[in-house]
């Protein structure tokens, strides 16, 4: 359902879907930082599962070094969002 299909026609209550609307944005930031959250959740995972499938078999100290910078990135990555979206729901 889209939300053209929520706007209320005219002469009709339609205070729910009034009230839906005005909240938009604010659903919209909300499954934004949620969909980044569950991203950075992921990564310690996938970090973990790169160390058991590359480097524990090579023994390669710089694979090692690749898969901790990479994986730290992201965690950055997923912080400066998350204090992005925080400070726009302040103001």
């Amino acid at each position: 359902m889209s939300m053209r299909q929520l706007k209320p026609h005219k002469g009709e209550g339609g205070g729910l879907a009034h009230a839906l609307l005005s909240y938009r944005r604010a659903f919209v930031n909300a499954g934004i930082f949620s969909g980044v959250i569950a991203i950075a959740m992921l990564a310690p995972t996938i970090y973990m599962l790169q160390i058991y499938d590359r480097v524990l078999v090579s023994s390669n100290e710089d694979t090692m070094k690749t898969c901790c910078m990479t994986t730290n990135g992201r965690m950055r990555k997923a912080r400066v969002a998350g204090l992005r979206f925080w400070k726009l729901g302040r103001s």
